[in-house]
């Protein structure tokens, strides 16, 4: 999601206000999203989330006008961060299938860690020691819930190469900001946001065919509501970035966990261990630190 222009200052309350929603949206249509892949294969849950998505930005394209959804100065680039998007859901969701939401949260959160160290080798971003410092803690933080050969002991130690879904997720996801920053200086938000979404839908109703089962009428209003949750929580994202500075921000993506641990207790029964916990802290300080250093 590109940033719009930021005017420094104006209403960072407001900022935070919407943040918050955005993430606590996020985790709606994520826990919607683990209902769903109990039921059905990840594959049609995620063409369902792409799907839900277009047919809103669809019906508002006759009012808004085509070229605001499809003017784009970089095609290429626009498919690969739409094709780079379905892996990460198509990653998360199938993650959840196994994974506690608050555990599948708690990894994907290396992400910012991701993006920091891909800056500086793709946009040539300097990164100076003490980011690399947080980068390589944050890691750690990660292995500390995942617990790999039983490290620590616990329940997370049986969930072996599940964990390896957030994980890639979180890598892929960090590729998705670097290229939606590369096309951040060319398109528009409403475009970078139709186009992914679009490409999404091709993308998944290519291979849907492979894997599918049939479906309940409650299904697809699932479908729709995964979708309608998604962009609501893109457009909060887009107000908050426009009443304050990223960096101001960036803590606030943190509220996921305690949105995740809430309907992980509440819709699953899943109460996080004391491990998880403490590497979701570890990489939490970590992701803030990066946001918030200078290099």
């Amino acid at each position: 999601m590109a940033e719009p222009a930021v005017q420094r200052g104006s209403r960072p309350l407001a900022a935070v206000a919407f943040m918050c929603a955005a993430m606590a949206l996020f985790c709606s249509m994520d826990a919607l999203a683990k209902v769903l892949v109990r039921e059905l294969p990840p594959l049609v849950a995620v063409w369902g989330r792409y799907g839900g998505a277009l047919v809103p930005l669809l019906a508002l394209m006759p009012f808004l006008g085509w070229r605001r959804f499809m003017a784009t100065r970089q095609p290429w680039l626009q498919s690969l961060r739409g094709a780079t998007l379905v892996g990460c859901t198509m990653m998360f969701f199938t993650g959840l299938q196994t994974l506690p939401l608050a555990d599948a949260y708690a990894i994907s959160f290396v992400s910012p860690l991701f993006v920091a160290a891909m800056a500086a080798v793709v946009l040539r971003e300097h990164v100076g020691a003490a980011r690399w410092a947080a980068v390589v803690i944050g890691l750690l933080g990660v292995i500390v819930i995942i617990r790999p050969a039983g490290i620590f002991g616990g329940a997370g130690a049986s969930y072996g190469w599940a964990a390896a879904y957030p994980l890639g997720m979180a890598f892929l996801f960090a590729a998705y900001q670097i290229m939606t920053r590369l096309l951040g200086s060319t398109d528009g938000p409403l475009v970078i946001l139709f186009i992914g979404v679009a490409a999404g839908t091709a993308i998944t109703s290519a291979a849907v065919p492979f894997v599918w089962v049939p479906l309940a009428p409650g299904h697809y209003a699932a479908f729709l509501g995964l979708g309608s949750i998604g962009l609501a929580a893109h457009w909060c994202l887009i107000q908050a970035f426009a009443r304050a500075e990223a960096a101001h921000l960036a803590p606030f993506i943190y509220t996921q966990i305690l949105w995740a641990v809430l309907l992980g207790v509440v819709a699953f029964g899943d109460v996080p261990d004391a491990p998880t916990l403490i590497g979701a802290a570890i990489v939490t300080a970590c992701g803030i630190a990066v946001a918030r250093m200078k290099g």
